[in-house]
């Protein structure tokens, strides 16, 4: 190989490795129209609109040393139904979907606005093992279009094989195949925000992440007994937004608060 030709190849390398590296931060701060950094009276305002049936839950900050709750308002819940044995078992919604979404608030005496700094949702979809009617936008390459549209290329991904084929067994000393399995299923984990990540460290982020990062943990499934062939659906979907400076002051006052404790206790 020529100097020339070694020269170029390095760059191209040396390219490609600082591409890598570089932090895919998700273009919107925001997940179902809920956003990192809103007010706890605005979060409030969007959950009685988006699930005006729906019984919204508060909890609280825990108090240092007891099983008793402090009045400082910690977060929101909200649950619209149950997943039991892959049935869903509908509650206050109306729509063929069940969501269990999680607000966390910043304290109040770091920000009387006590702007919201995690958002987490689960939506359950269904599974195409018993529901065959499934409808087509909840096909993998529909949402995951939707996801890369709203939030940009992820910065790192990882796909896990969750289902297997039956084992061969014998009859009468003779070794017969097993039936092909009609199933198969996959967890997929897309980050957004994670620099430098790899597939171990897909499911969380640390001190390598931006100012905020997303993932989302996809379940995705398929019957090759269904039309259309080789489809995969969405039976699950669990997207995480955290603002990473917003936790860091929680956690840093969540520490201060503890140690005030402890000294008053050591008095």
């Amino acid at each position: 190989m020529s100097t020339f030709k070694r020269i170029l190849l390095l760059t191209a390398l040396l390219g490609l490795g600082a591409q890598s590296a570089e932090a895919a931060l998700p273009k919107d701060k925001s997940i179902q129209g809920f956003g990192l950094g809103m007010g706890a009276d605005k979060a409030m305002e969007l959950l009685v609109s988006a699930y005006p049936a729906c019984e919204i839950s508060r909890s609280y900050q825990p108090e240092s040393g007891s099983n008793a709750m402090s009045g400082i308002l910690a977060g929101y819940a909200v649950e619209t139904g149950e997943i039991g044995n892959t049935i869903k078992k509908f509650g206050c919604n109306t729509t063929d979907m069940i969501d269990k979404l999680n607000l966390k608030l910043v304290n109040v005496e770091s920000d009387v606005g006590q702007p919201v700094y995690e958002i987490s949702l689960l939506r359950f979809y269904g599974d195409p093992a018993i529901d065959s009617l499934m409808p087509i936008k909840y096909q993998f390459d529909s949402i995951r279009r939707s996801l890369f549209e709203q939030y940009g290329n992820p910065s790192g991904q990882l796909r896990i094989k969750t289902s297997t084929n039956q084992p061969s067994v014998k009859i009468k000393g003779k070794k017969v195949a097993a039936p092909a399995n009609d199933y198969e299923s996959y967890n997929i984990t897309y980050v957004w925000g994670g620099k430098g990540l790899k597939a171990q460290t897909l499911t969380y982020c640390m001190e390598h992440c931006g100012d905020y990062y997303l993932t989302a943990n996809i379940n995705i499934v398929k019957r090759k007994s269904l039309l259309p062939k080789n489809t995969f659906y969405v039976r699950s979907i669990a997207l995480k937004l955290v603002d990473s400076v917003l936790e860091e002051r929680q956690f840093d006052w969540s520490y201060q608060r503890l140690n005030r404790h402890s000294s008053v206790d050591d008095n």
